[in-house]
């Protein structure tokens, strides 16, 4: 029964990654997080990419993910930009979702054209919560909160997360910037 706070609290090391009892010292590789998005795009000049973002209807089909940006220089061309949009359940044969007025007129006047991207995704651009999704096996739950006091980061894992502390630690230092230690009750607290 530890005896003090100093005792009752360990800190979670991390850096040593993913792994059950038995792989404790395994460190997760960022690779497995890599996945490639097939996305709607429109191609259309530099100079119409500002009349488009102020259109709203436009804006909501905008692809949004943390670290990526939705506008992007075309590939082999100074001139044009690619707008990412988001891949859409009612879209068309070539995936593109259905587009507001604006954009169908820079379409159909042949100033724009709808075509394909491949995004390319990392570690960076995932959330916290999809990184521990990803590294946890199935019937373990994510830990969902924890209590910040300055930069420490306090956790209560529950025994099946134990073996994970030092991935689950790591994770949240990468995703909260804000975070410098991470720890975790190791007993019940006296006195």
């Amino acid at each position: 029964v530890p005896r003090t706070m100093a005792d009752a609290i360990a800190p979670m090391p991390v850096g040593e990654g993913i792994g059950g009892a038995a792989n404790e010292a395994a460190v997760f590789d960022e690779s497995q997080f890599e996945k490639v998005v097939l996305l709607p795009a429109l191609r259309v000049p530099a100079q119409k990419v500002g009349e488009l973002q102020k259109n709203s209807e436009m804006k909501a089909l905008f692809y949004r993910r943390r670290g990526v940006r939705n506008v992007i220089p075309a590939p082999s061309s100074s001139t044009h930009r690619l707008v990412l949009l988001q891949p859409s359940a009612e879209a068309d044969a070539g995936g593109a979702p259905p587009l507001p007025e604006v954009a169908r007129r820079l379409v159909e006047s042949g100033v724009a054209e709808v075509e394909s991207y491949e995004l390319r995704l990392g570690y960076g651009q995932t959330t916290a919560e999809e990184a521990l999704q990803r590294i946890l096996p199935k019937g373990i739950d994510v830990p969902r909160g924890f209590e910040t006091v300055g930069h420490l980061a306090h956790f209560n894992l529950r025994d099946q997360q134990w073996p994970y502390r030092k991935s689950i630690g790591k994770i949240i230092l990468d995703k909260n910037p804000c975070i410098k230690t991470v720890v975790t009750k190791v007993g019940a607290l006296s006195n």
